[in-house]
């Protein structure tokens, strides 16, 4: 059923083609306009130690500043996928989420504390095997102000990540390709594209773009099994929001002033933890059918309250 949700609006080649094309300006141009602002007054400021460094953000000013600029960029995302849904293919935007009239929330909730709860579980067996990467970085007078910007822009970022690839792109190739195996592997590749220009792909290349193909292939057949995007929304808002408030990495493309800060990357630990999340998620709240027609059952409910 969500792979037939473009139906309900226009499908023609053409529009997808400018809902594409809009979608990527509202997300790298008009998203860009934050980061060259401040990339041009690093320049001008006549301070040698601002200038743009190769993730977009600007050494020597305040990483909040970076970070929200940074993340405008989503705002951007959302923006033109609701102008190309709702308006270029004249569909709900709630049909890129889920096939019913409601979204569930409690979906949501389930795929971000399972997966919050995995993910502390594997660092906490990296951090037992190396705890010399782990290095102790908290500082209350910064964490509480940056924790509260990821809370509130990490969920954007995430959100508008899989409305755009397990949401849009992945129903525009489902209208197309009816093999769900050749859908998650094409899924899997555009998601890994866009990141290998992360600084953290360095110090693994290859591990790391299957880490990055990995993702997006396994939250494409999470949406593809529970007929909806909400345990995958769920699920990567608990990855990152995770890595931004309790461990991120020295050379991270989204900089935190985190509790812990890993100053090595394992992209061998980093591959086979999440294959071992990817397992345990799948058994937690998919191996069932009856969890997979947990969204059918939410919508009957909700139709008889």
């Amino acid at each position: 059923m969500f792979l037939e949700l473009p139906e309900v609006g226009k499908t023609e080649w053409w529009r997808y083609v400018i809902g594409f094309l809009l979608v990527l300006f509202f997300w790298f141009v008009l998203g860009s306009v934050g980061p060259v602002l401040l990339a041009i007054f690093s320049m001008i400021d006549g301070n040698p130690d601002t200038f743009l460094l190769s993730t977009g953000f600007v050494s020597g000013i305040d990483p909040m500043i970076n970070f929200v600029v940074v993340n405008v960029s989503f705002i951007t995302l959302m923006a033109g996928l609701v102008i190309t849904v709702v308006i270029v293919h004249g569909r709900p935007f709630r049909t890129l989420i889920t096939p019913f009239k409601q979204i569930n929330w409690r979906r949501i909730a389930q795929g971000f504390t399972v997966y919050l709860l995995l993910v502390t579980l594997t660092s906490g067996v990296e951090f037992v095997m190396n705890p010399e990467i782990y290095m102790f970085t908290l500082n209350w007078q910064r964490f509480v102000p940056f924790a509260l910007l990821i809370l509130i822009f990490t969920p954007i970022q995430t959100s508008a990540e899989e409305l755009f690839f397990r949401g849009y792109l992945l129903q525009a190739c489902g209208h197309i390709l009816k093999n769900p195996v050749g859908l998650i592997v094409i899924n899997g590749i555009l998601f890994m594209l866009p990141h290998l220009a992360n600084p953290e792909v360095a110090s693994g290349p290859v591990l790391l773009a299957l880490y990055y193909f990995g993702i997006g292939a396994f939250f494409a057949f999470v949406t593809l099994r529970d007929n909806g995007l909400e345990l995958a929304i769920g699920a990567h808002a608990a990855n990152n929001m995770y890595a931004a408030v309790f461990a991120n990495y020295t050379d991270s493309v989204l900089p935190t002033d985190s509790i812990f800060t890993v100053t090595e990357l394992d992209p061998v630990f980093g591959l086979v933890s999440f294959v071992v999340i990817a397992i345990l998620f799948y058994v937690t709240l998919l191996r069932d059918s009856r969890d997979a027609v947990s969204q059918i059952e939410f919508q009957e409910k909700a139709a008889n309250d």
